[in-house]
């Protein structure tokens, strides 16, 4: 049985229960100075994509090589910041990225088809589509039923977008006051929804968006139409977080109704959906700032970002 909205706003996400083990990661490759790991997706190969805020590429990194390194497999014109990475279909992405600032500018929808890539394992973006009226693109996702509809949460505006790649339009979809940012944050970073992700309850089938907002610390859910198109209730809080252990973007475990949330300074965190238990299950001591977590295949491990140019692989609580 799901949790129900009062039970969701008595949770906190402070770093304060630790799983039995807590896993300190496994370093595999570091950025040079200045390089900020905003976001990541799986490929169907098990390599892993990332998009960087202070670059305008994409790199691939085989975790499995003997030694890690990333190479860039795409670059995106006319812009200087990567935002988010989506799968929309078998080796296939869509990117957001723009020109950084206070506010973005010239935040543009990208596509990225490496089934097609050239011999040296590069691909040539396709642009979608500008979208002039969006300040602050972030967290990324594609619907499960239609992978060519993406949902994108703006960090200023304080909503989500509703990208169709194929008519190439963009339309303001879903919003909500705990999307919205506040400039009175003890974080002091005036963006409002930042992560998020989508799933689907299976007792209802009802697919929800969860997301993260930084301002005002906390972690939320809204339902939505399946075609992404409207909410079809209020948004409701899952989480609150403390002023130092807020959470950046997340990953949910379908099948197993888990959510690991990349968690500040330094933590992957593990919130079951049904039970409302958290723990800290990673700790990289050694970093600063986790932005997102990638879960691999196996059911096992996962992948930590940091705003520090840092790349873990990570031992979680079995979530297959």
């Amino acid at each position: 049985m799901a949790l129900s909205s009062a039970v969701f706003a008595a949770i906190y996400l402070a770093a304060g229960v630790y799983a039995e083990t807590v896993d300190q990661g496994t370093l595999l490759y570091t950025f040079s100075s200045g390089t900020d790991i905003e976001n990541a997706v799986l490929r169907p190969n098990g390599q892993i994509l990332m998009v960087s805020l202070t670059e305008n590429v994409v790199y691939n990194l085989d975790p499995f090589a003997a030694t890690p390194s990333p190479v860039v497999v795409a670059t995106m014109p006319g812009v200087d910041s990567v935002q988010g990475i989506t799968s929309i279909g078998d080796d296939k992405y869509a990117v957001t990225a723009g020109i950084r600032g206070d506010i973005y500018i010239n935040e543009t929808i990208f596509t990225i088809d490496l089934t097609q890539a050239s011999n040296n394992g590069t691909a040539t973006p396709e642009t979608i589509l500008v979208v002039p009226e969006a300040e602050n693109f972030n967290g990324l996702v594609s619907l499960p039923t239609e992978p060519n509809v993406l949902l994108v949460a703006d960090s200023v505006l304080g909503l989500i977008w509703r990208i169709d790649l194929e008519a190439k339009t963009a339309v303001e979809a879903i919003s909500d006051d705990l999307m919205a940012l506040t400039t009175d944050s003890p974080t002091g970073v005036d963006l409002g929804i930042d992560g998020l992700k989508l799933y689907t309850d299976k007792a209802t089938n009802q697919l929800y968006v969860y997301f993260t907002n930084v301002s005002k610390l906390l972690l939320a859910r809204v339902p939505i139409l399946n075609n992404g198109s409207a909410a079809t209730g209020p948004s409701e809080i899952v989480a609150n977080q403390t002023g130092i252990d807020n959470w950046d973007d997340m990953a949910i475990a379908q099948n197993s109704s888990l959510i690991f949330g990349a968690m500040n300074p330094s933590y992957v965190q593990m919130l079951n959906i049904t039970s409302g238990d958290a723990i800290i299950v990673a700790n990289m001591t050694t970093t600063s700032g986790p932005t997102s977590v990638v879960l691999a295949d196996d059911g096992i491990h996962g992948y930590s970002f940091t705003r520090d140019g840092k790349v873990y692989e990570v031992t979680l609580p079995d979530y297959a």
